[in-house]
């Protein structure tokens, strides 16, 4: 499977450009995303980004 990056710098920007950058990978091809979070925050912006989309997590 195809796999893209949703940068930090993307992320940092909040939930709607997480989804604004998923739809432009997932219009790439892209099956798996991995994503950079630093902080709550981060992770709260991806969770609603995400919140429809499957997830896989790692440490």
């Amino acid at each position: 499977a195809k796999v893209g990056l949703l940068r930090y710098d993307t992320v940092a920007q909040g939930a709607n450009a997480v989804r604004a950058r998923i739809d432009a990978l997932r219009g790439e091809g892209v099956k798996l995303v991995i994503a950079d979070a630093i902080s709550d925050a981060d992770l709260f912006a991806l969770g609603e980004g995400c919140a429809a989309l499957p997830l896989i997590t790692g440490g």
